[in-house]
């Protein structure tokens, strides 16, 4: 909205923000099931209460984790079978016009939101909340954010050359 100060407003949640306000609101939490979609195109946006001020860049990197999707292939239950993140990963960032140079920073930023999505559940799974535990239990547990944090780590430079590539041929 042209000429919102989100600096005149007071109570953001920072739960899934980057802790560096930025020039944007960000969502914090486009996943899929906050996308509402009709005959196959997203047409809304739904739950707000993670937002925040921040940067494009954390905004655009949180998504993309989420829709890519960056998790270990066995882990992508809910995704088709032979997914290459990694190119998902790059076709995300050229869409929102990620430039080649900031291919490094944005996998950085990726991975910094993998790291605070994952404190985020287990602060709410300690808290005991149902939906949190559910999700958790039915996800994986400790074992599947061990798997997710090795294969991020392992294959991070081919995350940066892949969106590098990617983005220089757009």
């Amino acid at each position: 909205m042209v000429g919102f100060d989100w600096r005149s407003v007071t109570g953001w949640s920072v739960e899934l923000s980057n802790s560096e306000p930025g020039e944007i609101v960000c969502h914090n939490d486009v996943c899929p099931e906050n996308v509402v979609f009709r005959d196959g195109r997203a047409v809304g946006l739904l739950d707000f209460d993670f937002a925040a001020p921040g940067r494009p860049m954390w905004d655009v990197a949180m998504a993309a984790r989420m829709w890519a999707p960056m998790a270990h292939p066995s882990c992508r239950r809910e995704w088709p079978d032979g997914l290459d993140a990694a190119r998902r990963l790059g076709v995300f960032a050229g869409a929102y016009g990620i430039q080649p140079d900031d291919s490094e920073a944005f996998v950085d930023a990726m991975l910094r939101t993998h790291e605070v999505g994952r404190l985020f559940v287990r602060r709410h799974v300690e808290a005991d909340e149902t939906a949190f535990v559910e999700m958790w239990r039915r996800g994986g547990g400790v074992a599947r954010d061990e798997l997710d944090d090795q294969w991020l780590a392992e294959n991070r430079q081919l995350f940066v050359v892949e969106v590098a590539q990617l983005l220089a041929e757009r």
